[in-house]
């Protein structure tokens, strides 16, 4: 999978979190983050920016979603939700883009899914 082919996918990702956010009254919003290659992966420093999402709900949680590496670093691509609710962290969510599609485990990923990441109980356990 190239980085253009993991653009795509991340944006379907995106579009589906804020479809389900607005539903449930938060304000997602996408913005960009510099993300640099791990330096085992690299002898010289190097990173790109990639595209996230934002996520505020009513409840108190806010939500980032992010790719853990650069889109041009190798094959796979996933996405941690790094959650915060009411200034503390929370525990990250974690989607794998895979031959099926985006996932959680071994599941499709759902609206629940995105539903319980956007709330302070947090993800129902795979």
């Amino acid at each position: 999978m190239n980085a253009d082919e993991k653009a795509i996918a991340l944006g379907n990702l995106y579009d589906h979190v804020q479809r389900v956010a607005v539903r449930m009254n938060g304000r997602a919003s996408r913005d960009v983050e510099h993300l640099a290659l791990p330096a085992a992966m690299r002898a010289e420093p190097r990173g790109e920016n990639v595209g996230t999402v934002c996520v505020a709900m009513p409840n108190g949680v806010e939500v980032e979603f992010c790719p853990t590496v650069p889109l041009s670093s190798g094959n796979a691509l996933s996405v941690r939700a790094k959650r915060i609710y009411r200034g503390q962290p929370k525990s990250d969510y974690t989607f794998v883009f895979g031959p099926s599609g985006w996932t959680r485990g071994a599941d499709p990923v759902s609206d629940d899914d995105i539903r319980s990441c956007l709330t302070p109980d947090g993800p129902i356990p795979a």
